[in-house]
């Protein structure tokens, strides 16, 4: 009689109860070895492999969560968009590379790559001329998070354009 590789010896089981819906299966011979064992002796092997367990346990609020790798590379994206003046529409997660315009004061390799004539025209066009259409921001950073290059000249074309402001109080009349 030929022996079958894939025929796999199976030992007799001994089926533990560990609480009230959890059961254990364990070899029948193992099982019997282990009770035969003097009390302390049972004991200490019992403490010595919770021990061993709980070394290399990791409890799932200590695990590091699945999407923090993610989390992590978006929150360095952005952080790179302000320390390298890149606009938050040129970043790789917001446009397609065929849709992407040049941005006055964008920093990224897209808008890097025309030449300086363009992008002084360009942003010429969008600060003189549509003055209007510009935002009034408190700093020489617009709202998008990019730095203005002509954030003197728009607001002195502003102050030049809006009427003069009086101020009335008991102090300026004497």
């Amino acid at each position: 009689m030929e022996t079958d590789k894939s025929l796999k010896l199976i030992k007799p089981q001994k089926v533990v109860k560990i609480s009230f819906n959890k059961l254990l299966f364990i070899d029948q011979e193992l099982y019997d070895n282990i009770d035969a064992l003097p009390n302390i002796l049972k004991y200490r092997i019992y403490i010595m492999k919770v021990r061993e367990f709980w070394k290399n346990y990791v409890p799932l609020t200590a695990q590091i969560p699945l999407w923090y790798p993610r989390y992590s590379k978006q929150t360095n994206l952005l952080l790179d968009c302000q320390l390298k003046n890149i606009h938050f529409s040129h970043l790789p997660c917001n446009t397609l590379e065929s849709n992407k315009k040049y941005i006055c004061g964008c920093q990224c390799p897209y808008c890097s790559e025309f030449d300086e004539d363009f992008k002084m025209i360009t942003c010429i066009n969008n600060t003189v001329l549509n003055i209007k259409d510009i935002p009034c921001t408190e700093s020489k950073w617009n709202n998008d998070g990019v730095f203005n290059p002509l954030y003197d000249l728009a607001n002195y074309k502003r102050l030049i354009d809006y009427e003069p402001l009086y101020f009335s109080s008991i102090w300026s009349q004497l």
